[in-house]
């Protein structure tokens, strides 16, 4: 994403890549709310990368996806893509109202927007790598099925 990206963009497309996944899970299309979610995962990302800046503790774009994949464990994300839904509004809502507020932010502030990114950027993320799990388990379900059929 180009550093030129201004923060009230940075929202505005988020805010669009979220309703896009709501909208593309209604009509049962994953596929679609998978490329959502990971634009806003990205976004997200993005703008952490931005807050960690303001902080004066600059991330290279390989250490901010490097600490995302750390914090992700597949094994522990069980539930449903539709459960995440009032999660994520409520997260995004949370980070989006931190960031647009005015006025000078304290450094506990910008620190609480900052890792306020990062959690959503992760929340986003866990989405995508559920969907893709789930993916994977059930082309394994159907190959063991295939082989079953061709030995009995």
């Amino acid at each position: 994403m180009e550093e030129c990206v201004i923060p009230e963009r940075v929202g505005r497309e988020l805010t669009n890549a979220l309703c896009g996944y709501e909208m593309n899970l209604r009509r049962d299309y994953p596929e679609g709310a998978m490329t959502c979610i990971e634009l806003a995962s990205a976004l997200a990302l993005y703008a952490y990368g931005r807050g960690l800046r303001q902080l004066g503790e600059p991330h290279s774009s390989e250490e901010l996806l490097e600490q995302l994949r750390s914090c992700i464990h597949p094994h522990q994300n069980r539930s449903s893509l539709n459960s995440h839904t009032a999660v994520l509004a409520e997260q995004a809502h949370a980070v989006l109202k931190l960031a647009s507020k005015p006025g000078i932010r304290s450094e506990a502030e910008k620190r609480q927007l900052t890792e306020g990114w990062l959690e959503l950027a992760l929340s986003c993320a866990k989405i995508s790598v559920k969907y893709e799990a789930d993916v994977l388990k059930q082309q394994q379900k159907q190959e063991q099925a295939a082989l079953q059929q061709e030995m009995g």
